[in-house]
């Protein structure tokens, strides 16, 4: 982890920005449906990233219905 990447982290601590790419802020009852799952790949996604899995629900909801 380089300097920045710190300073990054330790400035959304002290100072929220939520609902950024970086942070987000969640309700127990989110947490709770996520079977409390606390990864950040969880509920912060890049915005390709929440492309590719957009897709992969989209496919994956597809192949299921051939089943």
């Amino acid at each position: 982890m380089s300097l920045d990447n710190a300073n990054k982290i330790l400035n959304l601590h002290n100072n929220p920005a939520f609902e950024n790419e970086l942070s987000i802020e969640v309700s127990p009852s989110v947490i709770e449906k996520n079977d409390f799952n606390l990864l950040p790949s969880r509920y912060v996604l890049s915005p390709e990233k929440k492309h590719l899995n957009d897709f992969y629900r989209s496919t994956k909801q597809k192949v299921r219905g051939y089943c």
